[in-house]
């Protein structure tokens, strides 16, 4: 888990997305990566979303307790916690060696690319409905 500053500057936050952009321009970038970049993706946007006193829990955790608030709907934080699992599969690879199946597939790989597109799709949509004025 990383630890992310709350602060109204967020410029530290998004270098980590600056940096998956650079990653994807490049065609560099390698399965253990997206899920990497897509895991602190979702940290970056809970800990936009969430009062300092849930923003440095264990990611399991803040995604419930952003669910608790009652402002996201539950899919949303269903795909997050996809994105939380696969990535914690590359991360600790070994402990899957005894389970069935002991790796990810290709279709697995394709539904952390979907779960991506709709958590980026919903950041989005947050982020322009709060700076919408009327």
């Amino acid at each position: 888990m990383i630890k992310l500053k709350k602060s109204n500057n967020l410029n530290v936050n998004y270098e980590i997305l600056h940096d998956f952009y650079n990653q994807i321009k490049r065609k560099s970038l390698r399965y253990f990566e997206l899920c990497s970049y897509s895991r602190k993706l979702v940290e970056v946007l809970l800990a936009e979303q969430l009062p300092w006193d849930d923003s440095d829990k264990r990611l399991q955790s803040s995604i419930d307790s952003y669910l608790r608030q009652g402002n996201v709907s539950p899919w949303i934080t269903s795909y997050m916690h996809v994105i939380r699992v696969l990535s914690n599969n590359q991360i600790h690879y070994s402990r899957y060696n005894n389970k069935i199946p002991s790796e990810v597939q290709n279709q697995d790989q394709r539904i952390l690319l979907g779960c991506l597109y709709q958590i980026t799709d919903y950041w989005l949509q947050i982020t322009y409905s709060n700076s919408i004025k009327y």
